[in-house]
Order: C-alpha cells, then sequence, then structure tokens
C-alpha cells in the first residue's frame, strides 16, 4: 500500500521556477503567473488575455499551484517545465 508521500513522489515532480523550487502535478508541462499573482500549472500552453492565462479550445487542464511574491510582469512568467 501507497503512503501519501510515496503517491506524492509518483505523481508529482520538482520544477524551478524562476529560482523557486516548486512541486508540481507530473501533467503540468508550463507554468504561469496571472496579474494578480497566482500561479498556475497547465498542461498546455497557455495565451495570455486581460490579466490572465488561458487555454483556448484545449479544456480546463490547468491547476492553482501557489501565489507568488515577484517584481516580473506578468506577461513575462509563462515558462516550459
Amino acid at each position: 500500500m501507497l503512503s501519501a508521500r510515496d503517491d506524492m513522489k509518483i505523481f508529482s515532480k520538482k520544477v524551478d521556477y524562476f529560482g523557486c523550487e516548486l512541486t508540481v502535478p507530473i501533467w503540468v508541462n508550463w507554468l504561469a503567473m496571472d496579474k494578480d499573482g497566482k500561479l498556475y500549472g497547465f498542461k498546455h500552453e497557455p495565451s495570455s488575455d486581460q490579466g490572465f492565462w488561458h487555454i483556448p479550445s484545449k479544456g480546463n487542464d490547468y491547476i492553482y499551484i501557489t501565489y507568488v511574491a515577484t517584481e516580473k510582469n506578468w506577461t513575462e512568467t509563462k515558462q516550459k517545465v
């Protein structure tokens, strides 16, 4: 039987997001921060629109990750992981 810790290792991965190590679900391929500082993980490459990131016509394969405090402009935060 798997413990919650084992489950986390199997279904997640560690990624570097502008110098910050994060643990995200294994299916996350892109990270991007909205204008309000909320960081989301996406399965498909997101597009920006009016202060937030979204995936047009690809479904809802995204997840809230964490809040990020950064000096970066939100439009420059998309990163492939």
